[in-house]
């Protein structure tokens, strides 16, 4: 919402008061101070409209394409092999800041602690989670981007799913997230419910928010659904004991243009061929099952504000979650992850095949913050105060 400020309203609305032209008491007309509409006479004016008006409007961001993005290269003085002879350069092409178009968006202090995958291999209800054909398969699938050839791989390496998914890495990410399958030869479902990244006990601003991104074909890209939690049972390990606010849905329609993705190279580089590869062993990728190659895509993302998932500013939150599109869309029915009712295990490629790169767990703030917003009004309605103070004493004493 833009704040629009009327200069025939105020203007009267400042008249009614009494502020000019303003009679000195106990002078005669020809010595009142006559307003005079200087340039900075007009600035003034406006600047202490906004204060007026600063409580009763703000700007709120929503869920909103991101446009551009800032990209810090560092490359690892060594390379790490991995069985199959796969090649790692470990190499990290960090996010450090994004726009929107209209707003841009640095990164907050505040990173997840944990990411929590919830998986839900039971799928038929028998009370015993195996790979016996009958129940969901306990895999893991990631992507990352070669280097030179299908074996040398550009990302950095990583022993967990947990590692792939609290990375700052724009060339890797997770595939297929949250596609389920029972059939064993069905390698690429990860096969997970629902992924809970938590912070602690933060406090949020509503014009803060969260950040997706899907590797994938320009307008094709991966529908999903996200929710904010704001209470934690720490037993058993932990989990979200309760959420509010509202569950949002993203679709191909909520991301933005293929993104440029290396800075180091001339043009825009909008895709990456990428391999695939895939582990049996739950979140452990130390020992890998088979690495095949895939078509060329790019990566692309949305920003989700507090606001649009219903947190208003003050609000003190422990985390979030990311689920398939088929999830229910009640807060009050999310906590239980093992529910199928509300947490579907047959989910499709088309309700859970999004493949997340390696930018999860942070919170987005605005630049400048909004406190600074705040800050420079303030100051800006008090000089201005100050201002026409000396301004006014000085016509009197001239007077």
């Amino acid at each position: 919402m833009r704040l629009r400020f009327d200069e025939g309203a105020f203007t009267a609305w400042w008249h009614e008061r009494g502020h000019f032209p303003l009679e000195m008491p106990g002078k005669t007309p020809n010595l009142q101070v006559m307003y005079k509409r200087s340039l900075l006479s007009r600035v003034g004016m406006y600047a202490i409209g906004a204060c007026a008006a600063g409580g009763l409007a703000s700007t709120v961001d929503a869920q909103t394409a991101i446009a551009d993005w800032s990209i810090m290269v560092s490359d690892a003085s060594n390379y790490t092999d991995q069985a199959n002879g796969l090649n790692y350069r470990n190499t990290t092409y960090a996010i450090t800041s994004f726009s929107t178009g209209s707003t841009s968006y640095g990164l907050s202090s505040t990173i997840a602690s944990a990411v929590y995958v919830r998986r839900n291999t039971d799928s038929s209800g028998n009370g015993s989670s195996n790979q016996s054909g009958i129940d969901n398969n306990n895999r893991s699938s990631v992507w990352n981007t070669q280097y030179d050839d299908t074996d040398r791989l550009l990302g950095t390496y990583q022993t967990s799913l947990n590692g792939v998914l609290l990375n700052n890495n724009a060339v890797m990410g997770a595939d297929n997230v949250f596609a389920n399958s029972s059939d064993a030869s069905r390698k690429s479902a990860g096969n997970i419910e629902r992924l809970d990244f938590y912070f602690g006990a933060t406090t949020v601003n509503a014009r803060e928010g969260l950040t997706i991104f899907d590797r994938g074909l320009a307008g094709e890209h991966d529908s999903v659904k996200i929710a904010v939690f704001t209470s934690w049972n720490g037993a058993n390990g932990g989990s979200p004991l309760s959420y509010s606010g509202n569950v949002v849905t993203l679709g191909a329609s909520s991301y933005g243009n293929n993104l440029d993705w290396n800075p180091n190279q001339a043009g825009v580089q909008d895709s990456m061929t990428y391999t695939l590869l895939r582990f049996n062993n739950g979140d452990n990728l130390t020992a890998l099952d088979e690495a095949i190659e895939t078509n060329t895509q790019g990566v692309a993302g949305s920003f989700i504000s507090f606001a649009d998932l219903g947190i208003a500013s003050g609000t003190t939150i422990y985390g979030y979650s990311i689920m398939g599109s088929d999830v229910t869309t009640s807060v009050s029915n999310l906590a239980d992850w093992r529910n199928a009712t509300y947490y579907p295990t047959g989910t499709t490629d088309d309700n859970g095949g999004i493949d997340l790169m390696s930018f999860n767990g942070r919170i987005a703030r605005p630049v400048p913050e909004p406190s600074t917003y705040g800050a420079l009004l303030l100051g800006g309605c008090v000089g201005v105060w100050f201002f026409r103070r000396r301004s006014l004493s000085a016509q009197t004493q001239r007077v």
